[in-house]
C-alpha cells in the first residue's frame, strides 16, 4: 500500500465511551462523556455549542478511528493523507468560539475531502502517484468556503486514479484500494469512494466528493450515506482537479440530509473563476433552515421503472419507499422515460473522453513548476519502470482509459462534439416535458440498479445484478440538475440500498426537502459492522 500519511499525535483513549486528552480545557475534568460516534454534524455543533466536546477532541476523535480501522483492523483504506494543520486549526476555532461565538453550524466540525481537491499545504494527487508532489498554491473555491465557514479540513480521501474506475472501483495508484465498510468483499464505488466509505465507517460526519457520472452518488449508495449531486455550476470546480468540466460538479457526502443541506449552503454561490456558476447567486438557497418534514404531503413523485428488475433487494426497496411516501400523504405515479438506454455509452463516455485531456492539462498547467503539465506528462509517469513494480500500480485499463482521450482531445467542440451535446439536451427537454405533463415535484428510482459489486481483486457469489448498476445515475448527469440519495434499506447481505430524488435544475431546496421527509420516515441500521464503535 502506497500512503504518505502525515500523524496527527493526538491520545485519544477508551473511545468507544469517551473522547479524551486532546482537550485545551482548563478545569479539573480532563475528560467529556460525549460520543461522537455516528453524530450527525447538527448533533456535533450542539454538543460544541454546549461545551459537552471541543473541535480538538473531536479532530482526535476521528483521527484514532482512521487509525484503528482504516490503517489497521479491517484496513478500510478510505484515507489518504491526514491534515498537519487540523489540531491546530480546532485549537484556533475552540478559541474563537469561547472568545466571539461561533461562525455558524459548521464550525470546529472535522470535514474530510477527496483528493482531488485542492487544499493547501497539501498535495492534490487525483490518487496518482505521477502527482504524489502536486502542492497547489491556495484552496479550491469551496474548500475555502467550508474553511471561512468553520470546518476542519480533517484528510484527503482516497479515490479511483483520475477519477477514473474502468473496473475498479476505488483504486488508486497513491492510495490502494478502498474498502467497504458494510461488507469487506465488495467495493466502495466510485470514484468518490474514500469520502462515502470515511463518512460510513464514522472517520468524519462530513465529506466532499465530485460527480461526473455518479461519483458522488454511487459511493454514498453503496456505503450508506447521504449524498447531493447539486445543479451543475451552483457550486464552483476551482481548484479541482477535473475529469470532464462538462458534467463535473463537487457535492457532500454525509450522515443525514440535513447535514448535506448544510454543506451545500455553505458552499454554493458564484464564482468569477468558474464560469458555469454565474447564476449562482440567484438560484442559492438555505437549504438547512428551510427543511420541511412534511414536504411529502401533497407531493407528486413519479417512480422510473426502466430502472427495475435487476435486483429484487433493490426492487423491494424501492416499493416500500414509495409506501412509505404515499403514507406520508404523496401521490406516487409510475412512470416510463423514453430515449434514455445507453447514456454513458452513446452520449456521455464520448464526451467526457473529449473533454478529459485538455480540461486535466489547463489544471496542470496552474500547478508549481516542477509537476506534471500535461496527459502525457502523466502517462509516461505512471508508465515508469518503478510505478509499474510498486506495490500498487496503475490500474492498466485506466492507462488505456487515458491514451483515449488523448486520441479524442481535438475532437472537441468539433461537429461530432456538438451532435452529443445537442441530443443531451434533447434528452433534458423530454424529461423537462415529462415533469409537466404529470405535474411532478421530483423523479424517484433506485440510485444503483444493484447494491455495491464485489472487489476487482475477489469473487463473490452471493453478488446478483442483471443489468447495469450506474445506468440510473446518467440520467442526471446528463440534464445536469439536482440529485440526491439517501439509505432506505439494507440487503440480504448488509449492503445499504440508495434511493434517489431528482429534481428541475436548480431546484435543490424542493428535493431536499422531499428526501428529508422521507428520511423521517424510513428506519435503516446500516451500521458498519467492520468499524463499530
Amino acid at each position: 500500500m502506497n500512503k504518505a500519511r502525515t500523524l496527527l499525535v493526538c491520545a485519544v483513549t477508551a473511545i468507544a465511551l469517551t473522547v479524551t486528552a486532546c482537550s485545551t480545557r482548563t478545569d479539573n475534568n480532563a475528560e467529556s462523556a460525549f460520543n461522537p460516534y455516528g453524530k450527525s454534524v447538527a448533533e456535533l455543533g450542539s454538543a460544541l455549542t454546549g461545551g459537552e466536546v471541543t473541535s480538538v477532541e473531536l479532530v482526535g476523535y476521528y483521527t484514532e478511528r482512521i487509525h484503528k480501522f482504516d490503517e489497521q483492523g479491517p484496513s478500510i483504506n478510505s484515507i489518504i493523507a491526514l491534515n498537519p494543520s487540523a489540531r491546530p486549526t480546532a485549537e484556533e476555532l475552540d478559541a474563537e468560539r469561547t472568545e466571539r461565538g461561533s461562525r455558524g453550524p459548521l464550525h470546529g466540525i472535522p470535514v474530510v475531502v477527496k483528493d482531488n481537491f485542492d487544499v493547501d499545504g497539501m498535495a492534490t494527487t487525483a490518487g496518482s502517484v505521477a502527482l504524489t508532489n502536486a502542492y497547489p498554491v491556495d484552496n479550491s473555491a469551496v474548500v475555502q468556503k467550508l474553511i471561512d465557514a468553520g470546518a476542519i479540513i480533517l484528510a484527503k480521501t482516497n479515490l479511483s486514479e483520475f477519477a477514473t474506475s474502468s473496473g475498479r472501483y476505488g483504486y488508486s495508484s497513491e492510495g490502494g484500494l478502498t474498502l467497504n465498510p458494510n461488507n469487506l468483499n465488495r467495493n466502495a464505488a466510485g470514484s468518490s469512494s474514500g469520502s462515502g466509505a470515511a463518512v460510513a465507517a464514522d472517520f468524519a460526519a462530513l465529506a466532499l466528493g465530485t460527480d461526473t457520472y455518479g461519483s458522488v452518488r454511487a459511493p454514498s449508495a453503496a456505503n450508506g450515506t447521504v449524498g447531493i449531486r447539486p445543479t451543475t455550476g451552483l457550486l464552483s470546480r476551482d481548484g479541482i482537479a477535473p475529469y470532464s468540466l462538462t458534467f463535473d460538479t463537487p457535492g457532500p457526502l454525509a450522515h443525514t440530509v440535513e447535514d448535506a443541506a448544510m454543506a451545500l449552503t455553505a458552499m454554493s454561490g458564484t464564482d468569477p473563476a468558474d464560469p458555469a456558476t454565474h447564476d449562482s447567486d440567484v438560484h442559492r438557497g438555505n437549504y438547512a433552515a428551510e427543511l420541511n418534514k412534511r414536504a411529502l404531503d401533497g407531493a407528486r413523485v413519479g417512480v422510473i421503472k426502466n430502472f427495475s428488475g435487476s435486483n429484487d433487494d433493490v426492487d423491494a426497496a424501492v416499493e416500500g419507499a414509495s409506501e412509505r411516501m404515499r403514507a406520508n400523504g404523496a401521490t406516487v405515479i409510475d412512470l416510463t422515460l423514453d430515449g434514455i438506454d445507453n447514456l454513458y455509452t452513446d452520449l456521455l463516455g464520448p464526451l467526457g473522453r473529449m473533454d478529459f485531456s485538455g480540461d486535466i492539462s489547463a489544471y496542470l498547467q496552474q500547478l508549481p513548476p516542477g509537476t506534471a503539465k500535461t496527459t502525457a506528462d502523466v502517462l509516461a509517469l505512471l508508465r515508469s519502470p518503478g510505478v509499474q513494480a510498486s506495490a500498487d500500480p496503475p490500474n492498466p485499463k485506466t492507462l488505456e482509459a487515458m491514451d483515449a482521450t488523448v486520441l479524442a482531445a481535438p475532437m472537441k467542440g468539433g461537429p461530432e462534439y456538438q451532435a452529443l451535446l445537442d441530443r443531451v439536451r434533447e434528452i433534458g427537454a423530454m424529461v423537462e416535458q415529462r415533469f409537466d405533463e404529470l405535474g411532478l415535484d421530483a423523479m424517484v428510482f433506485p440510485t444503483m440498479e444493484c447494491p455495491a459489486s464485489p472487489r476487482y481483486d475477489q469473487e463473490d457469489t452471493t453478488y446478483r445484478c442483471d443489468g447495469e448498476s450506474y445506468a440510473p445515475m446518467y440520467l442526471g448527469s446528463a440534464l445536469s440538475s439536482p440529485e440526491i440519495t439517501l439509505p432506505v434499506n439494507v440487503d440480504k447481505q448488509g449492503l445499504p440500498i440508495g434511493l434517489s430524488f431528482l429534481g428541475r435544475r436548480y431546484d435543490e431546496k424542493r428535493i431536499i426537502n422531499l428526501a428529508y421527509s422521507l428520511e423521517q420516515a424510513v428506519e435503516v441500521d446500516n451500521s458498519p459492522s467492520a468499524t463499530p464503535k
